[in-house]
């Protein structure tokens, strides 16, 4: 499988969460609460680049278990670094919206699906 699709749509998706982002921060203040989103963002766009690799690398495995085992802890770490990310988000600094709650989970949210949908197509490969 070509990486172009895989790289074309990521790009699409992230202009779009990005004009989304980008006109949901317009208005805001804090100028914390828009570091940590377009960070967030970014640590985003970057997991789903190594997972996609990661994933590739497994597809072609002979162990048909180790694509699926890898998919289920890729998107399980996924989730506990979201976690731990607002938990330490929220500690470390002050006068915090919860804004950030739903800026995090929402990224989280359509990066998921993406990956989700390149994980099924990278499956069927073989």
């Amino acid at each position: 499988m070509s990486h172009r699709p895989f790289f074309a749509q990521l790009s699409l998706i992230t202009l779009i969460v990005a004009l989304v982002l980008g006109s949901t921060l317009f208005f805001s203040t804090s100028n914390q609460d828009k570091l940590f989103s377009w960070l967030t963002l970014l640590f985003f766009v970057i997991l789903t680049i190594g997972m996609y690799f990661i994933a590739n690398q497994a597809v072609k495995s002979k162990n048909k278990s180790r694509f699926i085992a890898l998919s289920m802890g890729f998107t399980l770490s996924k989730m506990v670094l979201c976690v731990a990310i607002a938990v330490a988000y929220r500690a470390s600094v002050t006068n915090v919206s919860n804004r950030f709650v739903f800026i995090l989970l929402g990224i989280y949210v359509v990066y998921t699906i993406f990956e989700t949908y390149f994980l099924m197509k990278l499956s069927k490969i073989k």
